[in-house]
């Protein structure tokens, strides 16, 4: 079964996922990367992106927790 792979959208310029053959310029995970960037999406395999993982600190009711550290114990 032999794909159709389409050329890279300009947003995968800078890629590590990005080969350069005779034909053009081609994603080698995606047969069309143009798909991966519609509607502000980010593309899944982006190596030139930096993504931001926010971490949320969530507040401990300390009497809970000290419940809680008790009942393991056993």
């Amino acid at each position: 079964m032999n794909l159709k792979r389409l050329p890279i959208a300009e947003q995968c310029e800078g890629c590590q996922k990005v080969t350069e053959t005779a034909e053009g310029r081609f994603c080698q995970k995606y047969t069309d990367p143009e798909y991966h960037w519609e509607n502000d999406q980010i593309c899944s395999f982006a190596t030139h992106i930096e993504r931001k993982v926010e971490v949320v600190k969530k507040n401990v009711n300390p009497l809970k927790a000290s419940k809680r550290a008790s009942g393991k114990k056993k």
